[in-house]
């Protein structure tokens, strides 16, 4: 964080803390799902630059995400944004957050708005990285199976695929809460789907999480498995990330899944620690 120096900023982030919205205010259909349960709360600065979310009823509430408009990033609104969020929430509660070890500007970013590490919480789960100009294809879909790009596959044939991946996953995973949305959200140039003859079998869902692509879910269907259409699939949605430009991804999976672990670190992805930053109000 830099010190806010021009009146106009001073003015913005002053707004900010006086008169930021809870998450009623927000039109998205992302959160739609913890909102109604009250699993979310959201603050936001009156003009929308930016959001922080946290999740949590009982004594204790996570960070899910702060996100600020590009166009208003280092003027000081996250930490105003944070600063109101922290305000709003009840005194003896903690509030958590988590950030990858590598992403050095957000770990700075935590420690300066008042929270510290906390080992004991880190994430067992495994986050990925991946430096895409390292990065070579050599795989090719087996025979049969054809990779197109999300947006060239009309949603409504993708349902009984997602179902299927949502029955698969951890009832934590995102895609219980997103769903939909998270077609709609995700990338359609670099999220790709596997199709056998007519049928979707397979897909690789990749949303933006600032500059960088996530890889948010890769799931085959059962009839589909052991025949390579997993690391097609990832490396097609790799090389369209270098092409358009991207140096680096990011993905995460559980750490038991030992298959998925492997198929990343072949691919050239290498695990980063999820440290955990908490603070008592």
């Amino acid at each position: 964080m830099r010190e806010v120096r021009s009146t106009d900023e001073l003015a913005a982030c002053a707004q900010i803390a006086g008169v930021a919205r809870p998450f009623q205010h927000f039109n998205s259909t992302r959160f739609e799902r913890l909102l109604e349960t009250g699993k979310v709360r959201l603050w936001l600065d009156p003009l929308e630059r930016g959001f922080v979310s946290s999740g949590g009823t009982g004594p204790e509430f996570r960070v899910l995400r702060l996100d600020v408009d590009p166009e208003h990033r280092r003027v000081g609104i996250g930490g105003a944004l944070f600063e109101h969020a922290f305000g709003e929430v009840p005194a003896g509660h903690w509030v958590r957050a988590t950030t990858a070890a590598h992403e050095a500007g957000a770990a700075a970013f935590a420690s300066a708005i008042g929270l510290h590490r906390d080992p004991a919480h880190d994430q067992g789960d495994c986050a990925y990285a991946c430096e895409l100009k390292s990065f070579e294809a050599t795989a090719t879909p087996p025979p049969g199976i054809r990779l197109l790009p999300l947006g060239d596959v009309g949603h409504p044939r993708l349902n009984a695929l997602m179902l299927a991946a949502s029955e698969a996953l951890p009832y934590s995973h995102a895609l219980h809460d997103e769903d939909d949305p998270l077609l709609l959200g995700a990338d359609p140039a670099l999220s790709l789907i596997a199709v056998e003859g007519d049928e979707p079998v397979a897909l690789t869902l990749v949303r933006m999480e600032g500059p960088l692509p996530h890889v948010l879910v890769t799931f085959v269907q059962p009839a589909g498995r052991r025949r390579g259409v997993a690391r097609a699939l990832k490396e097609a949605s790799l090389t369209a990330m270098e092409v358009a430009g991207h140096r680096r991804v990011i993905t995460d999976c559980l750490a038991d899944n030992l298959p998925t672990r492997r198929l990343n670190e072949s691919l050239g992805f290498f695990e980063t620690t999820l440290i955990a930053w908490t603070s008592a109000t």
